[in-house]
């Protein structure tokens, strides 16, 4: 349920979270990627936000 979210809490960890090769198309559009091998790597401790080009995340 999209709308519950008392279960959206996730367990204590410590470290950074990285992203490594990521590779995502909707399913409409299984031929236009919209991340092609995409890396990230989240700081602990930092906020870390991804926002499209028309300022939508």
């Amino acid at each position: 349920d999209p709308y519950n979210d008392k279960d959206l809490k996730p367990n204590s960890f410590e470290g950074n979270i990285e992203f490594r090769n990521v590779d995502f198309a909707y399913p409409t559009r299984a031929k236009h990627r919209i991340l092609d091998k995409f890396n990230l790597t989240c700081l602990q401790g930092q906020t870390t936000a991804l926002i499209g080009s028309s300022g939508c995340g």
